[in-house]
């Protein structure tokens, strides 16, 4: 499968259209909730991107942004201090947030294990670590994605640390009460030609597309478009499933 490094400098403008007809709200909740435990007054989002997640922080928060891509940074709510910088060297004093948090992005560093290390290390004693992110591994055929798009499973498979490696990880570097849940679910059935009216069937509107060349993108496409005329041969409907869930894992620090 021909690949294209993503360049989210280039996706900047239009990231954030993606949570017009999904807000996530239950990610959103489950954020606050963690960070009413301390309560945490200083917040880390780790590939904070357009800044979605920061907004709505109370002002008694100190919530910072971090991201590589300095286009995603510059549409980001001007409130937030923002920090362009790696994951995986974090620029700031050791022990220094109470919450640090990442929303689907840890997929996209360097090295995610290691991030996970680096992040243990910058929360303060009491402070929560918490990742929001995918698990291919359970989404086989629930979503349409992966059935009409030669590769992206196995694309998505290396990207994406499986929920317990996470959960392994914070244990081994010293975290706490350790937990696993879901916080959002996204279900989404098209039917028939209906997919076509979907706005996350665009190439831009998440990373699996955007990675893929458009050569690759173009054949998932006439994909659809056989099975859809082979359902209208046959008088039959087809459904193309969208059944995700957004797990949370997240641990303390003694």
């Amino acid at each position: 499968m021909a690949a294209l490094k993503l360049d989210y400098d280039k996706l900047a403008g239009t990231y954030q259209t993606r949570y017009q007809p999904k807000p996530l709200h239950g990610v959103a909740e489950a954020l606050r909730a963690l960070a009413g435990r301390g309560p945490a007054r200083r917040i880390l989002e780790v590939g904070c991107g357009t800044g979605h997640w920061l907004r709505g922080w109370p002002e008694s928060v100190w919530a910072v942004g971090l991201d590589r891509s300095l286009g995603m940074l510059a549409q980001a709510p001007a409130a937030s201090p923002r920090v362009q910088g790696d994951a995986n060297r974090l620029p700031f004093a050791a022990a220094r947030f109470d919450l640090l948090y990442v929303v689907n992005a840890l997929h996209h560093f360097d090295d995610p294990r290691a991030f996970v290390r680096e992040a243990a290390g910058a929360i303060a004693p009491g402070g929560i670590l918490a990742i929001v992110t995918l698990e291919p591994r359970q989404l086989r055929h629930r979503w349409y994605l992966y059935d009409y798009f030669p590769g992206v499973w196995e694309m998505d498979l290396a990207r994406f640390p499986a929920l317990a490696d996470i959960a392994d990880w914070m244990a081994q570097d010293g975290l706490t009460a350790v937990e696993r849940r879901v916080v959002e679910r996204i279900t989404d059935h098209r039917r028939g030609r209906g997919i076509f009216d979907s706005p996350f069937l665009a190439k831009e509107a998440c990373s699996q597309f955007a990675l893929l060349s458009w050569e690759a993108y173009r054949e998932g496409l006439r994909g659809i478009e056989a099975a859809c005329q082979a359902a209208e041969d046959a008088d039959r409907e087809i459904v193309f499933p969208t059944e995700l869930a957004l797990h949370l894992v997240s641990a303390a620090k003694p």
